[in-house]
């Protein structure tokens, strides 16, 4: 005998995707409300401040600006336009 367990045992127990996923959810909800319960609601909102802060640090970031630049003008401008500025060096 095979010290393995049956593959059809397996499928039997195992879970639909929908089953898996609200379970995952579910979790994920407990998991919010425990940490909510441990930090506080004011820590988070804190937090949350933060995070908006940076967020809008990143946009008006000229780094940020230009990558928006080159990905509304298109990647073969730009690269030809690289391309010139590399000749130009030699």
């Amino acid at each position: 005998m095979w010290p393995f367990k049956s593959k059809k045992k397996k499928k039997a127990q195992e879970l639909t995707p929908e089953e898996k996923s609200r379970l995952i959810r579910e979790q994920a909800i407990q998991n919010a409300r425990a940490a909510r319960e441990r930090i506080g609601q004011e820590t988070l909102d804190e937090v949350s401040k933060a995070i908006q802060r940076m967020e809008e640090r990143k946009k008006n970031d000229v780094s940020t600006q230009a990558k928006n630049i080159i990905d509304q003008e298109g990647g073969e401008r730009t690269a030809s336009h690289v391309r010139g500025l590399m000749a130009d060096k030699d």
